[in-house]
């Protein structure tokens, strides 16, 4: 029963859609369902350590984690805004998927620390790990039954559109550290 909870919990926190979210459905429709499911791992993963941090009640690494908030903005927004520039200026797609293993490290990596950057993470979340890694295995499928319909042209302007979108989220992160 615990699972199950545990489950739809990170199912539904996983469910609004940020930077990371974005960056997944970008990799779903240009490198296909495996791409956007690590991807989306990487963030679960650190869903869960927060989870686990939070549960767990480690007081100290979670007032570390709360007392150095402006440097995790700051390498976030960084990352962000980098992430924003490599997409717009990224290619669509060129046939099939091209899911090698070093890409797909850095796909998991990147939304990995991606997702590390955000410190206020840590305290909302609780069990999530396993709803998580479900959500991102049904949308990345979702998306990427999508790579093959559209054309580059249309693949280029979603690559534009997520780079903007991200860039936002990224201005709006280092835009924290003086407010």
């Amino acid at each position: 029963m615990v699972f199950i909870k545990a489950a739809v919990t990170g199912f539904v926190v996983s469910l609004p859609v940020g930077p990371v979210h974005i960056l997944c459905i970008r990799r779903s429709l240009s490198h296909g369902r495996l791409s956007g499911f690590v991807s989306g791992l990487g963030a679960a993963t650190v869903d869960g350590i927060y989870a686990g941090i939070s549960a767990g009640g480690l007081s100290v690494v979670r007032e570390l984690i709360i007392r150095e908030e402006k440097f995790f903005y700051l390498i976030g927004g960084i990352f962000l805004c980098f992430l924003a520039l490599k997409t717009y200026l990224s290619q669509p797609y060129a046939g099939e998927p091209s899911d090698n293993n070093r890409g797909l490290v850095t796909n998991y990596v990147s939304t990995l620390v991606l997702t590390a950057s955000n410190p206020m993470l840590v305290l909302g979340y609780a069990a999530v790990f396993a709803g998580a890694a479900i959500w991102w295995y049904i949308s990345s499928g979702i998306y990427s039954l999508f790579r093959n319909k559209l054309a580059d042209r249309l693949i280029r302007w979603v690559n534009r559109i997520s780079a903007i979108v991200i860039m936002l989220f990224g201005l709006a992160t280092l835009a924290r550290l003086v407010i």
